[in-house]
């Protein structure tokens, strides 16, 4: 869960895993040490890394918020329900 006060809307975001999600996690957990995030910061693993990271790895061809709108266009054009999507997205 992401706090609310982490959230552009102030509210707590929750978003349900599927069990393939959590079987691919569990998976992950070996090669991060067991630690709190699968990406950890290299020289602080009890740290996250940094949002930048993301938007580093697709070296100037998409930034990490671009996946979110591919992913509700992709969903708002198979007719889900755009309040469900919303939701799901955090927007």
């Amino acid at each position: 869960m992401i706090p609310g006060e982490r959230m552009k809307m102030k509210r707590a975001h929750t978003v349900p895993l599927t069990e393939q999600s959590l079987a691919l996690l569990q998976i992950l957990k070996p090669f991060n040490g067991h630690r709190e995030y699968i990406f950890p910061v290299d020289r602080k693993p009890s740290e996250p890394s940094n949002p930048q990271t993301a938007n580093m790895a697709f070296k100037g061809r998409l930034v990490a918020h671009g996946i979110r709108s591919i992913a509700s266009t992709a969903l708002n054009e198979q007719y889900c329900d755009a309040d469900v999507i919303e939701a799901a997205l955090a927007h």
